[in-house]
């Protein structure tokens, strides 16, 4: 499999392209969990739910978001989000659908990925307000469908990519055909190296002066084919873009310097 055979690339390009790549929404979610008040709730409803547990439910989430952006701590992360929403006001929806779609987030980071699934699917389809934000941004929502391929992937037997993680990516590529995080993650999933190559292909003819797609490349190139020329002008290609990860490589495969 070539998750395997890219052990430390994939990992490092699953860090590089993680859930934090949702910028754009998680900024709101950050800003929306911290909020005092309740969202979009009727003041009558908000009124009538025990102070005690809105403090209990709200500084759960404000310190789960803070375990997850600031602290990196996931674990963490899972058990406040946990706490907090044990608390949960019912007509609180837009603030649980986002706490659950963090919530969703870190257990991938954690490796959850069937609790990860769950949650993110939970999040997107269950609370209609959080899915017209979803739904507000291009980029998030191939992320979403990108992560929810490379989790059924990871829990799939012998980390097989079925028709359905195809489709995933495939979806996710569709709705934002710029987005690297998916090439490279649809890329690193497939079982052979050349449609490997040809996902990054795909991607380079839209994005010709992304640096970390030329690297990626390379390292396929060089794993099909062995002793690489086409593979060390990518990882020269790379470095020209500024992708100084790729420098790396030339220091491994020392007779690839002759392409510099």
């Amino acid at each position: 499999m070539i998750m395997r055979k890219f052990k430390r690339a994939s990992s490092l390009l699953l860090l590089t392209f993680s859930l934090n790549s949702f910028n754009l929404l998680n900024s709101f979610i950050f800003t929306a969990i911290a909020s005092s008040s309740p969202l979009l709730a009727q003041s009558s409803q908000a009124e009538s739910y025990d102070d005690n547990d809105w403090v209990t439910y709200r500084t759960n989430l404000s310190n789960a978001v803070k375990a997850y952006y600031e602290e990196k701590d996931y674990a963490k992360a899972i058990r406040l989000f946990d706490r907090g929403l044990e608390h949960a006001p019912e007509w609180d929806k837009s603030r649980i659908g986002l706490a659950i779609y963090l919530r969703g987030q870190s257990k991938f980071e954690t490796n959850d990925f069937k609790g990860a699934i769950s949650d993110l699917e939970k999040a997107v389809t269950l609370y209609p307000l959080f899915q017209k934000l979803f739904n507000n941004n291009n980029t998030d929502i191939s992320n979403y469908y990108s992560t929810l391929a490379i989790a059924k992937f990871r829990l799939a037997p012998d980390e097989k990519i079925t028709k359905e993680i195809k489709d995933l990516f495939e979806k996710s590529i569709k709705i934002d055909k710029t987005n690297g995080r998916s090439y490279f993650l649809y890329a690193l999933s497939v079982k052979s190296l050349s449609s490997s190559i040809k996902i990054i292909n795909r991607y380079i003819k839209i994005r010709p002066n992304d640096g970390k797609a030329y690297g990626l490349r390379g390292s396929f190139r060089m794993y099909k084919d062995g002793r690489s020329g086409a593979a060390c002008a990518d990882w020269n290609k790379a470095l020209s873009l500024g992708y100084t990860d790729a420098e790396s490589n030339f220091r491994e495969y020392k007779w690839c310097k002759k392409y510099r």
